[in-house]
């Protein structure tokens, strides 16, 4: 099997999770239409191409992620849609964009969770937030289990609905084994994470089992709507 069908696998063994994805493309497609430059962090898999081609959306986007081999899979996601918009592809982190170019839209979906130092994941959030202009958006979907008594609920509803799909057992273990790892992750941990970034929460997208996406924007901006 191959990486993607492993990935698209993955996605389909948790309870309402593509159900979030299109949520997610939803609101992104919203803002792609009022405006036109967007950066996807850890895009590389091209699922964001694949929602705004379904849309008929073609912002300008830029889709930086470390991964030689995700970057393909972006490009050939790219290719089979038909995607019309402009795409740059970023092989490295967003320190590698200079500073001073602003977008009007960011997305990290499904990328914090996977960094395993907390101080790593603030400066990513801290730099995104540097590369939005005043009045940028920022989707952010993450992994949230909730508190720590719903965790083992939680684990026992996935597997089962993942047996029941056909689901390769290992892909089962890694989920599990990602969120037994990540039982400290909380919708307030993002807030507080997303706060030492300057960075204010203004709606939620939705939630699927144990993820959750929230749009957010830069504090100062909230503040002086408000």
């Amino acid at each position: 099997m191959s990486r993607l069908a492993d990935y698209r696998a993955l996605q389909a063994s948790v309870p309402g999770l593509e159900n979030l994805y299109q949520t997610i493309g939803d609101a992104l497609a919203a803002l792609c239409q009022s405006h036109g430059k967007v950066l996807i962090i850890g895009g590389g898999g091209g699922r964001e191409i694949e929602l705004l081609s379904e849309r008929n959306i073609f912002a300008d986007l830029t889709i930086v992620d470390p991964s030689t081999d995700n970057l393909r899979q972006a490009r050939a996601m790219a290719k089979r849609t038909g995607y019309r918009g402009t795409i740059e592809f970023v092989e490295g982190t967003v320190e590698s964009l200079p500073t001073d170019r602003k977008f009007h839209t960011a997305a990290i979906v499904f990328v914090l969770h996977t960094i395993d130092d907390a101080d790593i994941e603030r400066r990513l959030l801290q730099r995104v937030q540097a590369r939005l202009n005043q009045t940028g958006q920022l989707i952010v979907a993450d992994m949230c289990i909730g508190d720590d008594s719903s965790v083992d609920g939680l684990v026992k509803t996935y597997t089962h609905h993942a047996q029941a799909l056909g689901a390769r057992e290992a892909l089962i273990h890694l989920e599990t084994q990602a969120v037994l790892a990540r039982r400290d992750r909380s919708r307030a941990s993002l807030i507080e994470k997303l706060a030492s970034a300057e960075l204010s929460v203004i709606g939620q997208i939705g939630e699927a089992h144990w993820y959750i996406a929230v749009t957010a924007a830069r504090t100062q901006q909230v503040t002086s709507a408000n």
